[in-house]
């Protein structure tokens, strides 16, 4: 027997055995759900909430509730911890309260969902680890090699994922389909610049199941209950037991999200983008009704044509690309639960501008969620403000808008507000972060932005730019932002009057498109035109 044969049947012998551990455990009992889910809390207790121990305990038991020698937290002793960051009656959180604790109870169940536990303080550990980007993977560590993988690493993906199934609705009806997730698989396995040759991140959509499968095969392996002098158990090796427990199971392709579910949660994440947006005595009936006309906007960005609910690669897709900052503020919210208990809401020094005609508050906090890592939008200055349409019009504003695009020195926002041929109001624009780009050997985060156009009504959306470079043009008959020929482009006629939207799908053109949205145009009248720029 050669050496290659030798290896061979050492890694043959190991299989063997490490199956039989398994097999073992199971006998012992170790391997029922509920044994595992109190492994998985103990060590979520152990690498994630250790160092808010106290201030969570005191924060459940707050407002917790007692039913036969038990306390727990029910809808709402929920809503009324959430509900003391804000002014008293604030409909938005009233309204999206129980959304998120649905979610929370949901998660508590991870990763078999067997049924939905009571909140008690263990469950809420759980779901709260799961909820908070900064613990969600603190239980799991990739371990291993290519021989044997033990632990695979997850990502924020897959946090943004739990906390899509946590609300939506499975679909019994539908067939279970593996195919249908490969966008969300294809998305997973990304690949990345790494120091090691071997990629931590297998894949998590197999033959034998979808990603939900493979949550259960992550906490097994994560949770082993071998003794210190045992060898760890590989992945693969517990596959079997795995099917198992997840034999019955729905497919992550058979979840909805209905629009219904995600509209408090929006308005609430879009109110909570300014302080001043959720003060006391801030909303006026107006002010209420602006935010709503800026909720719908981004509901509709994650609508699709065939009316049947908001699929998880459509969630992802809406999330990171049109709206990558929308949900930070539930992770400020639940992280009241890890403070102490005169803790607050906390934000930024903010200064808030002027608003405009186009510019309002709830516009600002839409544009929030796309720009808050990039620039300081609490600080914009009007720089630029014109009614094409109005009999104070002249020609001289055109040649001060191209004037100020050409010498502007500083990141700046271009917003066109008009009406389509159609009757429909439609607010429209671009980014141009020159002197963003200029600063190019500074740390960015990863949701710093470069230049994009985009559209804020009727439909919350952004168009990058692969360059990453602001690209408009002028000419006898206008203005052009982007490409005349293909991809994403605007343009403004010389009398600033009228305008047309472009979208095309293509992979040429100075900006791209949005492939869910398919090909179309839309000719504009246009009302105002505004520029803002960071102060000073």
């Amino acid at each position: 027997m050669d050496a290659s044969q030798q290896q061979e049947s050492v890694h043959g012998d190991l299989k063997i055995f490490r199956r039989k551990l398994v097999q073992e455990w199971e006998v012992k009992g170790f391997m029922t759900p509920e044994r595992i889910m109190r492994r998985l809390g103990m060590k979520m207790d152990e690498y994630g909430l250790h160092s808010a121990a106290e201030p969570i305990q005191k924060n459940f038991n707050l407002p917790s509730v007692e039913s036969l020698g038990a306390r727990y937290l029910d809808e709402a002793s929920f809503t009324s911890f959430l509900a003391r960051a804000f002014p008293p009656s604030f409909s938005p959180i009233i309204e999206a309260a129980p959304i998120i604790y649905a979610s929370a109870v949901y998660l508590a169940g991870f990763p078999f969902y067997e049924q939905s536990p009571p909140l008690t303080f263990e469950a809420f550990r759980r779901a709260i680890t799961l909820m908070l980007p900064d613990y969600a993977h603190t239980w799991i560590a990739a371990s291993g090699d290519e021989e044997c993988l033990i632990t695979r690493e997850r990502t924020e993906i897959d946090h943004l994922r739990l906390l899509f199934q946590s609300m939506a609705t499975s679909d019994n009806e539908s067939v279970q389909d593996l195919q249908s997730n490969d966008q969300g698989f294809k998305i997973t396995m990304t690949p990345r610049p790494s120091k090691y040759d071997f990629d931590w991140r297998a894949p998590n959509i197999d033959a034998d199941g979808d990603e939900m499968y493979h949550d259960v095969l992550d906490v097994l392996s994560a949770t082993q209950p071998k003794q210190i002098y045992e060898t760890s158990v590989s992945r693969d090796d517990q596959r079997s037991l795995a099917t198992s427990l997840w034999q019955t199971r729905l497919c992550l392709s058979q979840y909805r999200m209905s629009r219904e579910k995600l509209k408090p949660l929006v308005r609430l994440m879009l109110c909570m983008q300014l302080s001043d947006m959720h003060q006391q005595g801030s909303y006026s009936t107006d002010r209420l009704h602006e935010l709503e006309a800026s909720t719908n906007c981004v509901v509709n960005a994650f609508e699709v044509s065939n009316d049947k609910g908001i699929t998880w690669p459509i969630f992802y897709s809406t999330t990171t690309m049109a709206s990558p900052l929308l949900l930070r503020p539930l992770y400020n919210l639940l992280d009241l639960f890890l403070k102490s208990q005169d803790a607050i809401l906390e934000y930024d020094d903010q200064v808030l501008p002027a608003e405009g005609r186009i510019f309002t508050l709830p516009l600002l906090c839409q544009l929030n969620i796309v720009l808050a890592d990039t620039i300081t939008l609490d600080g914009l200055k009007l720089l630029y403000q014109c009614q094409p349409l109005s009999s104070t019009f002249d020609t001289k504003f055109f040649n001060q808008l191209k004037d100020i695009l050409k010498a502007y020195s500083e990141p700046c926002i271009l917003l066109v507000r008009g009406q389509t041929t159609l009757n429909e109001s439609i607010t429209f624009g671009a980014f141009l972060p020159v002197a963003g780009l200029d600063t190019s050997h500074i740390a960015k985060s990863p949701d710093y932005r470069t230049s994009f156009l985009f559209q804020l009504s009727p439909v919350h959306d952004i168009f990058p730019a692969p360059a990453g470079e602001p690209v408009w043009a002028s000419s006898d008959q206008g203005l052009w932002f982007g490409d005349e020929a293909a991809g994403v482009a605007f343009h403004l006629m010389k009398d600033l009057q009228k305008g047309m939207l472009l979208h095309r799908i293509t992979d040429q053109g100075s900006y791209r498109g949005n492939s869910r949205r398919g090909e179309w145009q839309a000719e504009v009248i246009i009302h105002e035109l505004e520029i803002w720029k960071e102060r000073e």
